[in-house]
């Protein structure tokens, strides 16, 4: 069956709105992260940012996975 052109349309834009949210929250993230740097560590703020790297990792994998399907690789 052949999809229509508003289904693709609506498709592709919530890739888009997911694309843009993983971007800005790993713009989030970064800045947090690099405001935790700045002061002192306690085991708490440390196991934060570790979990914090970890969620920026799962972001970076999904948006690279993301667009990589998007792009028509050349045969």
């Amino acid at each position: 069956m052949k999809e229509s052109k508003t289904t693709r349309r609506l498709a592709n834009a919530n890739k888009d709105l997911k694309v843009m949210n993983a971007r800005d929250e790993i713009a989030e993230i970064t800045r947090k992260l690099n405001d935790m740097s700045s002061y002192a560590k306690t085991p708490e703020t440390v196991s934060e940012m570790v979990e914090m790297e970890k969620r920026l990792v799962q972001l970076r994998q999904e948006l690279v996975s993301s667009m990589s399907r998007t792009m028509k690789m050349p045969k």
